[in-house]
């Protein structure tokens, strides 16, 4: 919602400003985890990628 269906529904000035901060922190902590989420997307990807790699060397090392 914006400022002004927020109006139309008859809050104060004061009221909205209190709902608009609260959802601007609910909204930066939800990008807070939602990054977190991706960086660790990434962090499993590139893991994944590199397990065959792995398991070929330590197949290596476990056949000589």
């Amino acid at each position: 919602m914006n400022r002004e269906e927020l109006k139309a529904l008859g809050l104060t000035d004061e009221q909205i400003d209190k709902v608009m901060a609260s959802h601007g922190k609910t909204l930066n902590d939800v990008k807070a985890k939602a990054d977190k989420l991706m960086v660790l997307r990434v962090k499993l990807m590139i893991t994944s990628n590199r397990l065959p790699i792995v398991t070929n060397s330590l197949l290596i090392l476990v056949i000589r």
